[in-house]
C-alpha cells in the first residue's frame, strides 16, 4: 500500500514538472528577435540604420539545431535514465544514470527470484513438519481459562495463506504442531523447543529479506527515474545557456536608397 501511495505521488509530481516545462518551453521557443525595428526605430531607412552583425540561437522564432528542449529532455529521460541527458550532450551522466537503471534492475530480479525460491522452500517444509490435526489435538487439551490468559487471541486461518505461514513459526500457541514437539500435557507443548520450527522461522527470515531488497531496488529504479528527467531539463537548460552568445553586435551604416 505504501509503494503504491509512494509510486501515485511521484508520477503526479512529474506530470505537473512535465506541464511547466512544457509551458516554460514553449514560451522560451516563441522568444525569437524581431529584427525589423530596434528600439522602436527602422532597419532600413533614410539615415544612419543599425545592422545587425552577430545573432541569438533564436532568430524569429526559429530553433537553430544546437537548441536542445529541456521538456524533450526531461520526458526521455523519465522513460529510460540517461537519454535526456545523452540528448542534451552530457554522456557522462548518461552513462551514470543508464547504469543505475541496469543494476538496479538486475538487482530486483535477482533478489526477488532469490525471496521467491526461499519462500517456497519454507512452505514445503512447513506442510511436511507441522501438522495442523496435531495441533488442534494439543488445543483440544489446554483448559478454557489457559486459552484466555495465556495464549494470543489469533486464529489461523482455514487456508494456507501467507498469514498461516506466518502464524504458525510466529506464536508459541502453535508450537505443538512441530513434529519435533514431544508432549503428554498442554504445558510441554506449549514451553518444549522446537528445532524445526526454529530452522523455518531462519528460512521465512531470508526469504523475506530477500523480497524487501527486491522492493528497495524498484526504489531505487522509481528514484532513478525521476531524479534523471530533472536532471536533464536541467542540462538541456544549461546546454541552451552555453550556446547563447554573450553580446549582440551592432554597427551603423550609412544607407541612402530604398530597402
Amino acid at each position: 500500500m505504501k509503494l503504491r501511495v509512494i509510486i501515485t505521488f511521484t508520477l503526479l509530481s512529474m506530470l505537473i514538472l512535465a506541464a511547466q516545462v512544457w509551458g516554460e518551453d514553449s514560451l522560451t521557443a516563441s522568444k525569437g528577435y524581431n529584427w525589423s525595428s530596434f528600439f522602436g526605430k527602422p532597419f532600413f531607412a533614410n539615415s544612419n540604420t543599425l545592422v545587425l552583425v552577430h545573432s541569438t540561437p533564436l532568430i524569429q522564432g526559429v530553433q537553430l539545431p544546437s537548441y536542445k528542449s529541456p521538456k524533450k529532455a526531461l520526458m526521455l529521460s523519465a522513460l529510460l535514465p540517461g537519454a535526456g541527458e545523452l540528448y542534451a550532450k552530457s554522456r557522462l551522466k548518461s552513462l551514470v544514470f543508464f547504469s543505475i537503471e541496469v543494476a538496479a534492475w538486475v538487482s530486483y530480479v535477482y533478489f526477488y527470484k532469490d525471496g521467491k525460491r526461499q519462500e517456497d522452500q519454507y512452505i514445503n517444509y512447513a506442510d511436511q513438519n507441522w501438522s495442523r490435526e496435531v495441533w488442534e489435538n494439543w488445543w483440544n487439551i489446554v483448559p478454557e481459562d489457559e486459552k484466555k490468559t495465556t495464549f494470543a487471541s489469533e486464529t489461523l486461518p482455514d487456508t494456507k495463506t501467507q498469514q498461516y505461514y506466518e502464524m504458525i513459526g510466529k506464536y508459541d500457541k502453535f508450537n505443538a504442531g512441530w513434529n519435533d514437539v514431544q508432549w503428554t500435557t498442554w504445558q510441554e507443548g506449549y514451553k518444549n523447543t522446537s528445532g524445526r520450527r526454529l530452522y523455518y522461522m531462519d528460512l521465512r527470515y531470508w526469504s523475506n529479506r530477500a523480497l524487501k531488497y527486491a522492493t528497495a531496488a524498484t526504489m531505487i529504479v522509481l528514484a532513478n527515474h525521476v531524479i534523471s528527467a530533472l536532471d536533464a531539463a536541467w542540462t538541456a537548460h544549461r546546454h541552451n545557456q552555453s550556446q547563447a552568445p554573450v553580446a549582440i553586435q551592432l554597427r551603423y551604416v550609412q544607407w541612402e536608397g530604398q530597402p
